[in-house]
Order: C-alpha cells, then sequence, then structure tokens
C-alpha cells in the first residue's frame, strides 16, 4: 500500500482538478443557472395595453373596449347608438334579432407592443365582417378593418368618452 505525503483535493483522482474547476466550467455553470431561473416575461394583458375605456366611433356611436371575459383578447361591444334596434343585416339569419346595444364587434387576439391584431370587427349596419388591427396614438384609436392585407382596408378614428350620457336604446 502507498502513503501519500500529501492529501488528495476534495474530487480528485490522482493529482487532477476536481470537474467544477476545468476551465469553461464556471461559464457553463453560470449559463445553466441563468436558463433554469429564466422566467418568459408575462405576456401584456388587454388591461396593461391601455386601449380600454369607451370610444366614439365617426358615425356618433360609442364603443366599449374590454378584455374579453374568457380569453386574455381585447373585445369591443356597442354601448350606445343613434338608432337602437336589432341586428337585421348579419348574414346568418339566426342572429339578426341580437339587439344592437351591447352587440360584440371586435375582438382581438394579439398585442406587438404598439397594436392589437389578429382579430376582427364586425359592422352592423353591413352585417359583414373584416380582419382588423387597433393602434393607439395621441388619445385616439385608430381602428383599421381589411380584407386580406392592412393596405387593402379603411381606417376610422376613435375617441375618448369620459362617460355615457344615456343609457344604449334598445
Amino acid at each position: 500500500m502507498r502513503v501519500l505525503s500529501r492529501p488528495l483535493d476534495a474530487g480528485s483522482r490522482r493529482g487532477r482538478p476536481p470537474a467544477w474547476r476545468a476551465p469553461g466550467a464556471a461559464a457553463l455553470l453560470a449559463l445553466a443557472l441563468t436558463a433554469a431561473l429564466a422566467q418568459p416575461a408575462p405576456a401584456p394583458t388587454a388591461s396593461s395595453t391601455g386601449f380600454e375605456g369607451l370610444w366614439r366611433t365617426p358615425d356618433k356611436s360609442v364603443i366599449e373596449i374590454a378584455a374579453c371575459p374568457t380569453r386574455g383578447h381585447l373585445c369591443g361591444y356597442i354601448r350606445w347608438a343613434r338608432e337602437g334596434g336589432v341586428d337585421e343585416a348579419n348574414p346568418q339569419e339566426a342572429l339578426r334579432k341580437r339587439p344592437i346595444c351591447g352587440l360584440p364587434i371586435l375582438e382581438l387576439h394579439r398585442y406587438d407592443g404598439s397594436s392589437w391584431r389578429e382579430g376582427w370587427v364586425y359592422d352592423p349596419e353591413e352585417g359583414k365582417t373584416y380582419q382588423a388591427a387597433l393602434r393607439k396614438r395621441d388619445g385616439k384609436l385608430f381602428l383599421r378593418g381589411f380584407v386580406g392585407a392592412e393596405v387593402f382596408g379603411e381606417t376610422e378614428t376613435w375617441t375618448p368618452v369620459a362617460s355615457l350620457d344615456s343609457p344604449c336604446k334598445p
């Protein structure tokens, strides 16, 4: 049996340094810890993007923009219209008796940091649904409805409304 004149380093065999002291091991350890602890940034919610509230359209209707009740998307509902009534222009006969008041007209699925996209807007006067994008600039909303590509669409400017003066007409 051989007797050593000095003790071996902890974890070393035959004079080799332990694996954790090998060149580059500290960098790999730091990278592994960073990856393990890293959490993806939380996706913005509808209420954290500044789009929620009451907005007046060019035809003087008032739309409420809010988080959708079941998804984390952004939704819009008619809260006041000059003429109430029902959704008579809807191409689906079963939906033509829905009241205009409270009608969902907007749903957008993805916020990209400056605008909401990947969704739809419904025009109850024409009974048509379009793809949509919604941007906010200088305290106003800019809703672009389009078919296919945004360049083939039209933009409406919506202005903020502090509160409703009267309830929606049935």
